[in-house]
């Protein structure tokens, strides 16, 4: 998702709208909230740094140049598992001028199921921006 790249040989590539405003120089700010035990972020395909919403707050209130451009980050929605079934979904969010809390400005929602040991790609993901 952070490439733009196919989640499947053949598939479409799966872009994430907004992706721009989660940047941080060279890396991409990554809440640390409901990632899978272990990841490791080191070996994804772009550099991430693990950015707790508020130090996002913090770095927008820093820049004076609004949320759109220096308070954004990404964040895994809860997964949601049901059988054989998994969603999930990621959101890039951002704290408005002012404000306490951040709001998505643009998600992407993801469904696989189980096949074997492996979970395969169920649907087209769904993206959003507002």
């Amino acid at each position: 998702m952070l490439e733009g790249r196919p989640l499947e040989p053949g598939g479409a590539a799966v872009r994430l709208p907004d992706l721009q405003f989660a940047r941080k120089g060279e890396a991409i700010a990554l809440s640390p909230e409901n990632l899978a035990p272990g990841l490791d972020v080191h070996a994804l395909p772009r550099p991430v740094a693990l950015t707790a919403p508020e130090d996002a707050r913090e770095a927008e209130g820093e820049s004076g140049k609004g949320a759109a451009t220096a308070g954004g980050y990404l964040a895994f929605k809860v997964p949601l598992v049901e059988g054989d079934r998994l969603s999930l979904g990621l959101e890039v969010r951002a704290f408005p001028p002012g404000g306490d809390r951040s709001v998505p400005i643009s998600a992407l929602t993801l469904h696989f199921f189980r096949q074997d040991d492996a979970w395969r790609l169920d649907a087209p993901p769904a993206a959003l921006s507002s």
